[in-house]
């Protein structure tokens, strides 16, 4: 049995490193004092105007801002905008790269945080979801449990909570599961590469997200800005695989992403598994405004975070009520975190 954890951003977050794109405008605002960047990188010239507008909730999606910014340039342009996009690429990864070396997990405890955090799994607000979930684990009693980590960030966090070290994947004990097999940690996969392989991808999911409509057809934008370009680019098959290991789970989990629209691809490959399957879906989202005070409260962000999903998977209404149960939201949960 497939349990598989998609990371985003909120997991770094979490552990205190500033991987935010406020923290990284403020890296670049220091680059400028030394001339390393100017204005006349389209991007930062925008960044900046927004910040100082005071319209940073712009950027809480830089991916979509980009294609945003595509209202900016001309054809001729877009030699121009690629370039500007690759220096604030490499800038970043230089960001993270210092801001990694912040990063504080102690290697002896990592087995007792997974432990922890993967038994949040059977206990969620709602006893009919604990059922749901308890009942998919009994079907699959006679397997063993596979851990699988699909990071969406670069940073080597994940790498760290799972261990690169192959004796102790297949010695990990899971407690509080109703099996007696042993419990396997897969090696983490990076789908959008890491800092050190030079494959960061960083773009949109497709035309709809070409703000410009006279760029919408362009071969040579799309290869600059969609992740699914990029990736083939790449040639590490990260899309095969990522659809390989979606379509051998029984329970997805998310963890610190947004469900955004850029990463559209992803949700419907993931809708699709929990259409031709019994598989569930877990998604942890973090509201810092949300107070469990109200069950209609409860529901409402629920509601909303379902409906997010819904809308950039493009679930039609069939699919939607074929699914629904069988999505289940859990708001701010700490997990993956020491005691």
């Amino acid at each position: 049995m497939r349990i598989t954890w998609l990371f985003g951003n909120g997991l770094d977050l979490s552990y205190g490193l500033k991987t935010s794109y406020f923290h990284f405008y403020k890296y670049l605002l220091e680059l400028e004092k030394q001339n390393l960047i100017t204005e006349e990188n389209i991007i930062f010239l925008q960044l900046k105007h927004d910040f100082e507008k005071h319209k940073e909730d712009l950027w809480s999606d830089y991916e979509t801002r980009l294609g945003e910014l595509t209202t900016l340039i001309s054809e001729q342009q877009i030699e121009k905008f690629e370039n500007d996009k690759i220096q604030i690429d490499l800038f970043l990864n230089d960001y993270l790269k210092n801001e990694e070396k912040n990063l504080k997990i102690d290697e002896n405890q990592t087995q007792k945080i997974l432990t922890n955090s993967f038994n949040q799994i059977i206990k969620c607000s709602r006893l009919v979801d604990n059922n749901q979930i308890n009942e998919l684990i009994r079907v699959n009693s006679q397997s063993h449990f596979k851990f699988t980590a699909i990071s969406f960030n670069y940073t080597k966090t994940v790498s760290i909570l799972w261990g690169n070290n192959p004796n102790l994947l297949n010695s990990f004990k899971l407690n509080g599961y109703p099996t007696s097999h042993s419990s396997i940690l897969e090696i983490p996969f990076y789908l959008h590469g890491t800092l050190e392989d030079g494959q960061m991808i960083i773009g949109v999911n497709d035309f709809s997200q070409i703000k410009n409509e006279e760029l919408k057809n362009s071969t040579e934008l799309s290869e600059a800005l969609f992740k699914s370009s990029l990736l083939n680019q790449a040639g590490q098959l990260h899309l095969e695989q990522f659809t390989s290991l979606i379509n051998e789970t029984e329970i997805i989990c998310t963890y610190g992403l947004s469900i955004g629209k850029t990463d559209s691809y992803y949700w419907k490959i993931i809708k699709e598994r929990l259409l031709k399957s019994k598989s569930i879906l877990i998604i942890y989202y973090y509201d810092k405004t949300y107070v469990n005070a109200h069950i209609s409260l409860t529901n409402r962000i629920t509601n909303q975070v379902k409906s997010k999903f819904y809308s950039n998977s493009e679930a039609t209404d069939d699919e939607i009520e074929r699914i629904k149960d069988r999505i289940i939201i859990e708001v701010n949960h700490e997990l993956f975190l020491p005691e």
